[in-house]
């Protein structure tokens, strides 16, 4: 499945608007990411984000998103309340755990990627200091003053 980042948010109309463009920032970061593994343009993987669009293993490998399907015999039913695997599938996972201890993930940003997520940072840096500023100033009685503990206001 791909769709747009999901967030959740809580304060005044100016924070959900702060994080409104986060998250239209980072889903438009993804949708990149995705149009580049799709060899698909910008435009037409928003739209499928925009539709939260789901993909079986098949799919999804034809769609670009995966490079191979793990299991791709039929899948056994069974009445259980259990998660059952096939023989098949443990015997898989435990040849890859052994062939993957000591590996590690590579996730490749472009500059124009890295330039989003630090302007994100900015952003946020940004708007915490302006809230601090805003709330605790000098001429504010204590009692009116903004304190966060641990992210309790």
């Amino acid at each position: 499945m791909i769709h747009n980042v999901q967030s959740g948010a809580q304060g005044d109309y100016r924070d959900l608007g702060n994080e409104a463009g986060a998250s239209k920032n980072l889903s438009e970061g993804f949708a990149e990411m995705y149009a580049q593994k799709m060899n698909k343009s910008i435009d037409e993987v928003k739209e499928l984000m925009d539709a939260t669009t789901w993909y079986n293993a098949k799919q999804a490998k034809e769609a670009g998103l995966v490079d191979e399907i793990m299991f791709e015999s039929t899948p056994m039913m069974v009445a259980s309340d259990d998660l059952l695997l096939s023989d098949e599938a443990v015997s898989k996972i435990n040849a890859l755990m052994q062939n993957d201890k000591e590996s590690t993930m590579n996730i490749e940003i472009n500059p124009e990627q890295m330039e989003s997520i630090k302007n994100l940072i900015d952003e946020k840096i940004a708007a915490v200091k302006a809230e601090f500023e805003a709330n605790n100033s000098a001429d504010k009685p204590l009692k009116n003053q903004l304190f966060k503990f641990g992210g309790i206001k």
